[in-house]
């Protein structure tokens, strides 16, 4: 057994300097908007708060969230559970480039049949995303701020819209990357680096090598 960790260790430390050299080669493509949405992609554990009603009280959440990149790197689908005192839901949502439109797109919807459709756009690490949710008896119109936080973390705000130019904070979440968690084992915890190496280095997404290697990582090839 010791003998096979160590074996696995390896392992990951030549995938880990192959993916150092991945990002270093394919630096230029962040420029691409669509390898941009490589922000999202990734295994999230979330926590914060959420409120249903703009004059109501914060109430705390939990939650998690898979973001992959779709067959041919079109596009990033991301799969959602929260859980709060309200109930729990579970939701799936689309991300894409529109080029024409020269914008971001997304889709989404959840079990209780509400629909979210808007666009989006990146002014420098911040993202920006102003969609309608659909009940299926009323339109609202949201706000959805991203940005990047410490500890390959992301932050989320949410708002919606109450009159005029006017926003009502409605939820706060940050998203921790479960490649960066402690894991139960040293075997689950490399399993889990190894799957997000492999899907960066498969999908030449420089934004999520550097989520998971650390900002002090070095290689050296002799």
């Amino acid at each position: 057994m010791r003998e096979r960790r160590e074996l696995m260790f390896v392992l990951t430390l030549v995938a880990l300097c192959g993916a150092y050299a991945v990002l270093q080669a394919s630096e230029p493509a962040s420029s691409d908007p669509v390898k941009r949405l490589g922000f999202y992609v990734g295994n999230w554990a979330e926590e914060g708060k959420m409120r249903g009603d703009p004059a109501g009280e914060f109430v705390p959440l939990t939650g998690h969230e898979t973001c992959k990149w779709l067959k041919g790197d079109s596009a990033v689908q991301c799969d959602e559970t929260v859980d709060s005192k309200a109930g729990s839901s579970v939701a799936t949502y689309l991300l894409g480039y529109d080029a024409i439109a020269g914008h971001y797109v997304v889709f989404g919807i959840d079990d209780g049949g509400n629909i979210l459709s808007g666009d989006g756009r990146v002014e420098g690490d911040e993202w920006t995303w102003t969609a309608e949710v659909n009940d299926g008896k009323s339109t609202s119109r949201w706000q959805y701020v991203f940005r990047p936080g410490p500890n390959s973390e992301r932050t989320m705000q949410a708002s919606v819209a109450t009159s005029g130019t006017e926003w009502a904070r409605m939820q706060e979440t940050t998203y921790s990357s479960l490649a960066h968690a402690p894991a139960s084992t040293s075997e689950e915890q490399l399993r889990s680096l190894e799957q997000e190496w492999v899907n960066a280095e498969v999908h030449r997404d420089a934004v999520a090598l550097r989520r998971i290697l650390d900002e002090k990582f070095i290689a050296t090839f002799g």
